[in-house]
C-alpha cells in the first residue's frame, strides 16, 4: 500500500511513501554494485526514464519512507518517484526486506521495475 502526502514548496515536494511488501527490491551485491548508467542500460528500448531525484530523509513508525524531491518529473498526473531512472538517495539509514542499508546509499530501479542499490550516478 502507497500513501502519498503532497506538499508543494518552491521546487520541493515531500512524498510519504509507505513501503512494504508492495517494494520489490534485489539483494545488493557487497562486492560489485552497478553504476546508474549501467543499470539504464538495461532498460527496454520502449522505456523512457524520468528525471526524478529524491532523497529518504526520514523513516516513519509504520515502515514509510518521508522523501524530498527536488525534482520531481510528473506523467500522465503521476509523481515518477517509483519508476524507472528515478534517482533515491538516503539521508538517514533504511531498512527494505530486513536489510539495512546507511545514509548515502543509492537506489534506482532495474529493468524489471525492482529496487536496485547502485555505487554511483555516473
Amino acid at each position: 500500500m502507497r500513501k502519498i502526502l503532497i506538499m508543494l514548496g518552491t521546487l520541493l515536494v515531500t512524498l510519504v511513501l509507505v513501503f512494504g511488501a508492495c517494494a520489490p527490491t534485489t539483494e545488493p551485491s557487497s562486492t560489485s554494485l552497478p553504476t546508474y548508467s549501467q543499470v539504464l542500460q538495461t532498460y527496454p528500448a520502449d522505456i523512457e526514464p524520468c528525471y526524478t531525484e529524491a532523497t529518504i530523509t526520514e523513516v516513519t513508525e509504520d515502515g514509510g519512507w518521508i522523501i524530498e524531491a527536488e525534482i520531481a518529473e510528473i506523467r500522465d498526473n503521476q509523481i515518477l518517484i517509483q519508476y524507472y531512472g528515478a534517482k533515491i538517495t538516503t539521508a538517514v539509514p533504511v531498512t527494505i526486506d530486513g536489510k539495512t542499508y546507511p545514509a548515502g546509499t543509492k537506489f534506482t530501479y532495474d529493468k524489471d521495475g525492482n529496487l536496485i542499490e547502485v555505487s554511483s550516478w555516473d
